[in-house]
């Protein structure tokens, strides 16, 4: 008969201490607060990004309710492509807004070659 931790969240802090507890879950709370605030924001309303971002919110919203009964780590990489597909599709949307401009007004990027010597 052993003893068994169930609970993600006491797992996590006997793990790493009370600066893990904040951490780990921080990095979960932000990207489901970012999530929302961007797929129910007018700016980016209409948006793929936008609609992509709020399963990705509710994904991650079930996954901390899970883990607070559920202490097994076996849908942690599940999880952490979430966090990344949420990352590239914030980033897409907020260059996304920059790019229709500079495609709308013909501004094109110019990439200056420096001349001389190189050090490799």
């Amino acid at each position: 008969a052993f003893i068994t931790i169930d609970n993600h969240f006491i797992s996590v802090l006997l793990d790493y201490g009370i600066p893990g507890v904040i951490l780990w879950y921080g990095i979960f709370l932000l990207a489901i607060y970012q999530a929302t605030t961007h797929a129910m924001s007018a700016k980016y309303a209409g948006t793929q990004e936008a609609r992509l971002l709020a399963p990705i919110g509710v994904a991650l919203s079930a996954f901390l309710v899970v883990k607070w009964v559920h202490g097994m780590s076996y849908v942690h990489p599940i999880d952490f492509m979430l966090l990344g597909m949420e990352s590239a599709l914030l980033y897409k949307l907020h260059l996304g807004s920059r790019s229709s401009t500079e495609a709308v007004t013909g501004e094109t990027l110019v990439v200056h070659r420096q001349t001389g010597t190189s050090r490799f």
